[in-house]
């Protein structure tokens, strides 16, 4: 997957740019993080999808809740090429499994929290978060096209992860499982990077910055040790123009 973000230096943002500072910051209580593993390419996934497109319209997105659907390739040599699948994020759910957070590697497949989430086929709701266990406060600064992220919980080596989230992406299938079908998506990851730190604080440039925000992506920004896959806190929103 082609990375928009580079890792630009430890210390303060530069200043002298016109742009307007933007800040995402998510309370002391851990966020609920949901991915969902997904493909164009299984018939099971359309429904799925359109369970996580409607938390468009959720009061809890972005405060309680962030969705995020990382599509899988391993789907592509079946049929049909999923343009928003890479080997990256099939690799995400597979070490997922790996880690005894995930039973097997399916689609589709939900992992809330950190932890394997089967409610969706028997019609269950998100399990409660856990308003009460404070992690700590996870704050994103941008400022033209730089990205400032800091962590004020529990000082260890963390892996900071960044994504872009597409809306709205509609594709006509012309083979495999879902061919003939019209397809819609939300909250697509279309770019993840991972930076280490031990500092508790990042920051990054993003180059193409101006052009996410005119095509009114997303961000979201996630924490988690480097021992485990499982998110300590997240945050994320809309990119303001």
């Amino acid at each position: 997957m082609r990375t928009l973000f580079i890792l630009f230096s430890y210390g303060l943002l530069s200043m002298g740019y016109a742009t307007e500072k933007q800040v995402f910051e998510s309370s002391q209580q851990a966020t609920t993080l949901i991915e969902l593993y997904t493909s164009e390419g299984c018939s099971s996934c359309p429904p799925a999808d359109q369970w996580l497109s409607r938390l468009k319209h959720s009061k809890k997105l972005w405060h309680d809740l962030i969705p995020i659907a990382f599509h899988v390739d391993y789907w592509d040599d079946l049929g049909w090429k999923d343009p928003y699948a890479s080997r990256e994020n099939s690799n995400r759910q597979l070490n997922y499994h790996l880690q005894n957070h995930l039973s097997s590697v399916y689609t589709p497949g939900f992992v809330v929290s950190g932890n394997e989430w089967r409610g969706f086929f028997s019609g269950k709701n998100l399990p409660d978060p856990h308003t009460t266990h404070h992690v700590g406060k996870l704050t994103v600064e941008i400022e033209a096209d730089q990205l400032k992220i800091n962590f004020s919980g529990k000082k260890q080596t963390l892996d900071f992860h960044i994504a872009l989230l597409a809306f709205d992406l509609t594709n006509a299938i012309k083979s495999g499982e879902n061919s003939g079908r019209l397809l819609k998506h939300d909250f697509v990851a279309i770019e993840h990077t991972t930076v280490e730190s031990n500092t508790n604080e990042v920051l990054l440039t993003m180059p193409q910055l101006e052009e996410m925000r005119k095509n009114k992506r997303a961000l979201v920004v996630w924490v988690n040790s480097k021992l485990s896959l499982k998110p300590i806190q997240a945050v994320g929103g809309p990119l303001s123009l």
